[in-house]
């Protein structure tokens, strides 16, 4: 005889509505207190709370009762969403802008942007594209966004190097 969070799934998965609010009761606390546990609590957990739930009730027809109670898939689920959300937060974190650097005032025979160009010289060509790239002043390689922005951490962690800035 299957637990009774194994037998509302299976209700689900058959077509039967009137099981939603009774799974939801069972399985709610535990996905809220999962979801908290891995993220911490806040607006990033109530998040990946409600993924993990929809996503319950959506493949419930998924859950094979011969591999074991429902809570155990449940539980998986609810795992796999959080470390989602939290994937997704890091990617989306900003790095720190870094130490502020004193203004000073400019005098007409100060050349910024042939400042800017000599720097430049000290990384290589490849790296030189990227950081000009992302500046909007170079054309953008025909790559993907992600590997653009891996391109130019690398680009600018060595152009750090090679003014000697500490990382």
């Amino acid at each position: 005889m299957p637990d009774e969070v194994s037998a509302l799934v299976l209700r689900i998965a058959d077509g039967d509505t009137s099981a939603f609010d009774a799974l939801y009761d069972a399985i709610g606390p535990r996905v809220d207190a999962v979801c908290a546990r891995i993220l911490g609590p806040g607006p990033d957990a109530e998040d990946a709370a409600q993924a993990a739930l929809s996503k319950v009730f959506e493949q419930s027809r998924r859950y094979d009762p011969d591999r074991g109670p429902a809570m155990g898939w449940v539980l998986t689920v609810t795992c796999w969403e959080a470390r989602t959300v939290r994937r997704r937060r890091q990617r989306q974190r900003e790095e720190p802008a870094g130490p502020e650097l004193p203004e000073h005032p400019r005098t007409e025979d100060e050349d910024p942007e042939g400042e800017v160009r000599a720097l430049l010289e000290r990384v290589s060509e490849a790296d030189r594209q990227v950081i000009l790239a992302s500046l909007e002043q170079g054309e953008r390689p025909a790559i993907g966004a992600a590997a653009f922005r891996k391109r130019l951490q690398r680009a600018l962690g060595r152009l750090r190097a090679a003014l000697g800035v500490p990382t």
